[in-house]
């Protein structure tokens, strides 16, 4: 079962990092939000975004051959459902990350 909690806590994680955007994000700015914060590891967080696309949680996009990401509106709401039982250390060091490397400048607040 832990492992299991383990499982849903990063896809939570993953889509905690989407819901600050409204434009798309390329798999190159989440893969190294992951990263820094010690969420996944780039295979495994490639794995888990194909799998919450299966489950219509995540909407990819292709453009020019890059890879983009959105939160879909079944997966904003399966985060505010599930938000506060996230780690608030790891949550909050996410968003200080996003804050000072990356321009969220249209972010959306959750």
């Amino acid at each position: 079962m832990i492992i299991d909690n383990k499982l849903a806590e990063n896809k939570l994680l993953i889509l905690y990092i989407l819901s600050f955007y409204k434009k798309a994000v390329s798999s190159v700015e989440i893969s190294d939000i992951a990263i820094a914060n010690d969420i996944l590891s780039y295979f495994t967080l490639l794995k888990y975004l194909k799998e919450l696309e299966r489950d219509k949680y995540v909407v990819f996009s292709d453009s020019s051959g890059n890879l983009y990401i959105n939160i879909s509106t079944l997966g904003i709401e399966v985060l505010n459902f599930f938000i506060k039982r996230l780690d608030a250390n790891k949550t909050s060091n996410i968003k200080n990350y996003i804050e000072k490397k990356i321009d969220y400048g249209n972010s959306q607040s959750i």
